[in-house]
Protein backbone atom coordinates (compact mmCIF):
# COMPACT_ATOMS: atom_id res chain seq x y z
CA UNK A 1 0.00 0.00 0.00
CA UNK A 2 1.47 3.24 -0.94
CA UNK A 3 0.39 6.60 0.68
CA UNK A 4 0.89 9.18 -1.45
CA UNK A 5 1.46 12.88 0.27
CA UNK A 6 -0.59 15.61 -0.31
CA UNK A 7 1.01 18.06 -2.68
CA UNK A 8 1.81 21.21 -0.48
CA UNK A 9 1.17 24.70 -2.38
CA UNK A 10 2.79 28.14 -1.08
CA UNK A 11 1.21 31.20 -1.14
CA UNK A 12 3.60 34.04 -1.67
CA UNK A 13 2.83 37.73 -0.36
CA UNK A 14 4.96 40.96 -1.10
CA UNK A 15 5.26 44.07 0.07
CA UNK A 16 7.63 47.14 -0.07
CA UNK A 17 6.22 48.90 3.22
CA UNK A 18 8.64 47.86 5.86
CA UNK A 19 6.22 48.73 8.81
CA UNK A 20 3.54 46.75 6.98
CA UNK A 21 5.44 43.67 6.41
CA UNK A 22 7.13 43.73 10.28
CA UNK A 23 4.18 44.60 12.37
CA UNK A 24 1.08 43.71 10.22
CA UNK A 25 2.23 40.65 8.16
CA UNK A 26 -0.59 38.52 6.98
CA UNK A 27 -0.60 35.08 9.06
CA UNK A 28 -2.20 31.74 9.79
CA UNK A 29 -6.30 32.06 10.71
CA UNK A 30 -5.14 29.70 13.58
CA UNK A 31 -3.67 32.76 15.41
CA UNK A 32 -6.23 35.05 15.19
CA UNK A 33 -9.57 33.92 17.35
CA UNK A 34 -10.73 36.81 18.95
CA UNK A 35 -10.25 37.97 22.63
CA UNK A 36 -14.33 37.95 23.35
CA UNK A 37 -13.86 33.47 22.37
CA UNK A 38 -10.61 33.21 24.24
CA UNK A 39 -12.55 34.31 27.35
CA UNK A 40 -15.41 32.13 27.30
CA UNK A 41 -15.86 28.94 29.75
CA UNK A 42 -16.19 25.63 27.72
CA UNK A 43 -19.54 25.61 29.29
CA UNK A 44 -21.74 27.31 31.52
CA UNK A 45 -24.37 26.35 34.16
CA UNK A 46 -28.42 27.16 32.42
CA UNK A 47 -30.90 27.13 34.93
CA UNK A 48 -34.65 25.54 34.28
CA UNK A 49 -37.43 25.80 36.25
CA UNK A 50 -40.06 24.27 34.73
CA UNK A 51 -40.62 21.95 37.51
CA UNK A 52 -37.49 22.03 39.63
CA UNK A 53 -34.97 24.87 39.60
CA UNK A 54 -31.92 22.50 38.07
CA UNK A 55 -29.23 23.69 36.57
CA UNK A 56 -27.87 22.13 33.42
CA UNK A 57 -24.61 22.41 31.93
CA UNK A 58 -24.41 23.83 28.10
CA UNK A 59 -21.44 24.12 25.94
CA UNK A 60 -20.88 28.02 24.76
CA UNK A 61 -19.30 29.34 22.00
CA UNK A 62 -15.89 28.18 23.13
CA UNK A 63 -16.66 24.19 22.10
CA UNK A 64 -18.72 25.28 18.65
CA UNK A 65 -16.95 22.94 15.97
CA UNK A 66 -18.25 25.57 12.99
CA UNK A 67 -15.95 28.62 14.47
CA UNK A 68 -13.32 26.61 15.48
CA UNK A 69 -12.99 24.66 12.03
CA UNK A 70 -13.06 28.38 10.44
CA UNK A 71 -10.01 29.42 12.25
CA UNK A 72 -7.98 26.16 10.93
CA UNK A 73 -8.30 27.33 7.39
CA UNK A 74 -6.48 29.97 5.40
CA UNK A 75 -4.68 33.06 6.46
CA UNK A 76 -6.09 36.60 7.81
CA UNK A 77 -4.80 40.14 6.90
CA UNK A 78 -5.05 42.80 9.66
CA UNK A 79 -5.44 46.20 8.52
CA UNK A 80 -2.04 47.67 8.13
CA UNK A 81 -3.12 51.56 9.84
CA UNK A 82 -5.69 53.10 11.76
CA UNK A 83 -8.23 54.28 9.01
CA UNK A 84 -11.28 56.15 9.57
CA UNK A 85 -14.06 56.69 7.30
CA UNK A 86 -16.74 59.37 6.96
CA UNK A 87 -19.72 58.85 4.94
CA UNK A 88 -22.51 60.94 3.74
CA UNK A 89 -26.36 60.59 3.42
CA UNK A 90 -26.13 61.47 -0.18
CA UNK A 91 -23.23 58.75 -0.69
CA UNK A 92 -20.17 60.71 -0.63
CA UNK A 93 -17.20 59.61 1.60
CA UNK A 94 -13.81 60.69 2.96
CA UNK A 95 -11.03 59.01 4.46
CA UNK A 96 -7.89 59.40 6.50
CA UNK A 97 -5.21 57.01 7.45
CA UNK A 98 -2.55 57.80 10.68
CA UNK A 99 0.34 56.31 8.58
CA UNK A 100 -0.16 58.67 5.25
CA UNK A 101 2.82 57.83 4.00
CA UNK A 102 2.24 55.21 1.15
CA UNK A 103 -0.68 54.04 2.02
CA UNK A 104 -3.09 52.30 -0.80
CA UNK A 105 -5.93 53.93 -2.55
CA UNK A 106 -9.70 53.85 -1.63
CA UNK A 107 -12.11 54.70 -4.35
CA UNK A 108 -15.87 54.43 -4.63
CA UNK A 109 -17.32 51.48 -7.00
CA UNK A 110 -18.58 52.85 -10.37
CA UNK A 111 -21.52 50.74 -10.62
CA UNK A 112 -24.62 52.95 -10.02
CA UNK A 113 -26.64 49.41 -9.98
CA UNK A 114 -24.35 48.63 -6.48
CA UNK A 115 -24.09 51.91 -4.97
CA UNK A 116 -28.52 51.84 -4.90
CA UNK A 117 -28.01 49.39 -1.85
CA UNK A 118 -25.03 51.53 -0.18
CA UNK A 119 -21.65 52.75 -0.75
CA UNK A 120 -19.69 50.37 -2.34
CA UNK A 121 -16.04 51.17 -1.41
CA UNK A 122 -12.79 49.58 -2.86
CA UNK A 123 -10.18 49.53 -0.26
CA UNK A 124 -6.66 48.70 -2.11
CA UNK A 125 -4.35 46.53 0.39
CA UNK A 126 -0.75 47.12 0.48
CA UNK A 127 0.09 43.27 -0.75
CA UNK A 128 0.46 41.62 -3.63
CA UNK A 129 0.48 37.95 -4.17
CA UNK A 130 1.57 34.87 -6.31
CA UNK A 131 0.32 30.79 -6.09
CA UNK A 132 1.43 28.89 -9.24
CA UNK A 133 -1.00 26.03 -8.97
CA UNK A 134 -3.79 28.45 -9.87
CA UNK A 135 -6.30 27.52 -6.62
CA UNK A 136 -8.85 29.64 -5.69
CA UNK A 137 -9.22 31.62 -2.69
CA UNK A 138 -12.30 32.28 -0.81
CA UNK A 139 -11.90 36.19 0.25
CA UNK A 140 -14.72 37.00 2.98
CA UNK A 141 -14.51 38.83 6.23
CA UNK A 142 -13.15 37.79 9.72
CA UNK A 143 -16.70 37.63 11.12
CA UNK A 144 -16.17 36.69 14.70
CA UNK A 145 -13.34 39.10 15.06
CA UNK A 146 -15.55 42.20 13.70
CA UNK A 147 -18.98 42.01 15.25
CA UNK A 148 -18.47 45.35 17.08
CA UNK A 149 -19.12 46.00 13.12
CA UNK A 150 -21.90 43.98 11.98
CA UNK A 151 -24.56 46.37 11.89
CA UNK A 152 -22.33 49.13 9.76
CA UNK A 153 -20.16 47.55 7.00
CA UNK A 154 -20.30 44.55 4.93
CA UNK A 155 -16.82 43.44 3.77
CA UNK A 156 -17.97 41.75 0.35
CA UNK A 157 -17.02 38.11 -0.53
CA UNK A 158 -15.66 37.25 -3.58
CA UNK A 159 -13.23 34.13 -5.12
CA UNK A 160 -9.79 34.60 -7.21
CA UNK A 161 -6.78 32.69 -7.82
CA UNK A 162 -3.24 34.34 -7.77
CA UNK A 163 -2.05 33.20 -10.61
CA UNK A 164 -4.09 34.81 -13.02
CA UNK A 165 -4.31 37.94 -10.65
CA UNK A 166 -1.98 39.36 -8.00
CA UNK A 167 -3.70 42.17 -6.15
CA UNK A 168 -6.24 41.67 -3.54
CA UNK A 169 -8.68 44.79 -2.60
CA UNK A 170 -11.27 44.87 0.51
CA UNK A 171 -14.56 45.29 -1.11
CA UNK A 172 -17.16 46.71 1.96
CA UNK A 173 -20.44 48.52 1.72
CA UNK A 174 -21.64 51.12 4.20
CA UNK A 175 -25.38 52.51 4.39
CA UNK A 176 -26.21 55.52 3.23
CA UNK A 177 -25.88 57.56 6.31
CA UNK A 178 -23.68 60.71 8.40
CA UNK A 179 -21.74 58.09 10.03
CA UNK A 180 -17.68 57.56 11.12
CA UNK A 181 -16.52 53.88 10.63
CA UNK A 182 -12.79 53.36 12.09
CA UNK A 183 -10.60 50.13 11.94
CA UNK A 184 -7.41 50.16 13.87
CA UNK A 185 -4.32 49.22 13.20
CA UNK A 186 -3.90 45.06 13.55
CA UNK A 187 -7.40 43.99 13.21
CA UNK A 188 -8.23 41.18 11.15
CA UNK A 189 -10.17 42.76 8.28
CA UNK A 190 -9.79 40.11 5.65
CA UNK A 191 -9.54 36.01 5.75
CA UNK A 192 -8.31 34.66 2.72
CA UNK A 193 -9.02 30.98 2.21
CA UNK A 194 -8.27 28.28 0.06
CA UNK A 195 -10.39 26.38 -1.38
CA UNK A 196 -8.74 22.66 -1.54
CA UNK A 197 -7.74 19.88 0.61
CA UNK A 198 -3.74 20.45 0.27
CA UNK A 199 -1.68 21.90 2.42
CA UNK A 200 -0.99 25.49 2.23
CA UNK A 201 1.21 27.87 3.82
CA UNK A 202 1.95 31.40 3.16
CA UNK A 203 5.12 33.07 2.93
CA UNK A 204 5.25 36.99 3.41
CA UNK A 205 8.16 39.02 1.57
CA UNK A 206 9.50 42.43 1.86
CA UNK A 207 10.77 43.77 -1.48
CA UNK A 208 11.53 46.62 -3.53
CA UNK A 209 9.10 49.35 -4.36
CA UNK A 210 10.84 48.38 -8.18
CA UNK A 211 10.13 44.50 -7.59
CA UNK A 212 6.44 44.99 -6.12
CA UNK A 213 5.98 47.21 -9.13
CA UNK A 214 7.18 44.52 -11.78
CA UNK A 215 4.58 41.98 -9.98
CA UNK A 216 1.84 44.42 -10.20
CA UNK A 217 2.82 44.68 -14.35
CA UNK A 218 2.83 41.51 -14.99
CA UNK A 219 -0.90 41.16 -14.58
CA UNK A 220 -1.90 44.66 -15.31
CA UNK A 221 -5.26 46.12 -16.41
CA UNK A 222 -5.02 45.39 -19.62
CA UNK A 223 -8.68 45.62 -20.23
CA UNK A 224 -11.46 48.76 -19.77
CA UNK A 225 -13.67 45.22 -18.38
CA UNK A 226 -13.03 41.57 -17.06
CA UNK A 227 -8.91 41.96 -17.47
CA UNK A 228 -9.24 39.54 -15.05
CA UNK A 229 -11.54 36.83 -16.73
CA UNK A 230 -9.69 37.53 -20.08
CA UNK A 231 -5.99 36.38 -18.75
CA UNK A 232 -7.54 33.48 -17.28
CA UNK A 233 -8.63 32.96 -21.07
CA UNK A 234 -5.51 33.91 -23.08
CA UNK A 235 -2.25 32.11 -21.56
CA UNK A 236 -1.79 28.76 -23.01
CA UNK A 237 0.05 27.31 -20.50
CA UNK A 238 -2.93 27.58 -17.99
Amino acid sequence: MFLLKKQKITLDAFTYHSGVHEHFPIVEANKCFPQWWKDLPKVKEVRRTRILPLSIPMGTAKTCAGIIANYTHGFIMPMWSDLIIGTSERGDFTHEYAASQLMPSITKHEDDTINRHGIALKIATPWMFKEKSGVDFYLTSPFYNTLDKVNRVTTTPGVINFRDQNTVNMNIMLPHADSVLRYDAGEPVLHLIPLTDKEVRIVCHKVSKEEYDDIYLSHYRSSFVNTYTKQKKRCPFH
